[in-house]
C-alpha cells in the first residue's frame, strides 16, 4: 500500500450553475481520492462524517484508496453556486463535521500527507505540527482562510500561519487565497513570503490564466489548457494537486508535473464531479498542444 494518505472531511454539496444543479459528494480529500484512483495510485484516505452518510464513499474503490472512516455527529454540507462563470463562487455550509484529533492519527505514519481542510477548525496546529514529525506535509490553504458567517463562507487570514507552515513542505492556493494569507497582491511576492517561512514547494493556481509555482528559489509558469467547454469547477483544485504530487513523486521535472496536473484540471472541469480520464487521456491532451 502506498505511504501517500489525504486527510480531509468528505462533504454533501450541492453544485448549482446557470445551467441547473446538482447534489453529490464533495470535498478536497473526496475529489483528490478519485483523481489518484483514476490514476491506479494507491493512497490512504482518512476521512470523518456522520455514520449516515456512509454512501458518499461507495464510489471509493477500496482496491486502490485504503480508507480510514471517523465518526462525526455531522457531515460537513456546502453549497457551491457559479452565478456566470467558473473561476469563482459564492459558498454557504448548512453544517460541520468534528474536527481531526490527535488520537486520529496516533498510528499515523506516511511519506506525504494531503492536507484538505474545509473550515478553519478541521485541523489544529497541534495535528499538524505532530503529524510531520513523521510524514511531509502538503497543505490545501483554503480551509484555513474561511469563516463562516450566517451560514456563508467569508475570507479572512490565518491566525496560526506563523506557527503552522514551517512544518509544511507543499502549499497549494488560489490566488485570491495567496493575496488574502500574506497581504501582497503580486503573486510571486506571495510565493516568496509563503517560502520564507519555510515552505519548499508554493503552488498558486489562477483558474484560467494557468497557475505558477515557486520551487528552490524559481518560478515555473503553467499556461491553462482551454477547455471545450465550462461544466463543473468544483474540485478542479484538488485535481491539480492530485496529478501534481503524482507526478513530483516520480519525477524531479517541476514544469512536467505543472504541465500534467493543469491537464487533469482542464479534463475535470469539462463534466460534472471528480476526474474521470486517465493517465493516456492527459497525455495525449499534453500532446495535442505540444507542451
Amino acid at each position: 500500500m502506498s505511504r501517500l494518505a489525504v486527510i480531509g472531511h468528505i462533504t454533501k454539496d450541492r453544485i448549482t450553475t446557470p445551467h441547473g444543479f446538482k447534489e453529490m459528494p464533495g470535498g478536497t480529500a473526496f475529489y483528490f481520492s478519485h483523481a489518484l484512483q483514476k490514476l491506479n495510485e494507491s493512497l490512504n484516505l482518512v476521512t470523518k462524517a456522520s455514520t449516515n452518510d456512509l454512501h458518499l464513499l461507495e464510489t471509493i474503490d477500496r482496491k486502490i484508496v485504503n480508507l480510514s472512516f471517523l465518526s462525526s455527529l455531522k457531515t460537513t454540507t456546502f453549497e457551491n453556486i457559479y452565478p456566470d462563470q467558473s473561476d469563482h463562487r459564492k459558498q454557504l455550509v448548512h453544517e460541520i463535521a468534528e474536527p481531526f484529533s490527535l488520537k486520529d492519527i496516533q498510528d499515523a505514519n506516511f511519506d506525504l500527507v494531503h492536507l484538505g481542510a474545509l473550515t478553519c477548525h478541521d485541523f489544529s496546529p497541534e495535528f499538524i505540527i505532530e503529524l510531520s514529525r513523521n510524514s511531509r506535509i502538503s497543505l490545501e490553504i483554503q480551509g484555513f482562510l474561511r469563516s463562516i458567517k450566517n451560514g456563508e463562507v467569508e475570507y479572512r487570514n490565518w491566525d496560526q500561519r506563523e506557527t503552522v507552515l514551517p512544518f509544511v513542505h507543499v502549499l497549494k492556493a488560489n490566488e485570491d487565497e495567496a493575496t488574502i494569507l500574506t497581504g501582497e497582491s503580486n503573486i510571486h511576492d506571495a510565493a516568496q513570503w509563503i517560502a520564507a517561512r519555510g515552505v519548499q514547494e508554493v503552488v498558486i493556481t489562477m483558474g484560467s490564466k494557468g497557475s505558477m509555482i515557486f520551487c528552490q528559489g524559481k518560478f515555473y509558469e503553467i499556461p491553462a489548457f482551454p477547455p471545450h467547454t465550462l461544466v463543473d469547477a468544483t474540485g478542479c483544485g484538488d485535481t491539480y494537486m492530485a496529478g501534481y504530487l503524482y507526478q513530483r513523486n516520480r519525477s524531479t521535472d517541476v514544469t512536467q508535473s505543472g504541465i500534467f496536473a493543469a491537464a487533469m484540471a482542464t479534463i475535470k472541469l469539462e463534466k460534472f464531479g471528480p476526474f474521470s480520464g486517465d493517465e493516456i487521456t492527459i497525455q495525449q491532451l499534453v500532446k495535442d498542444t505540444g507542451r
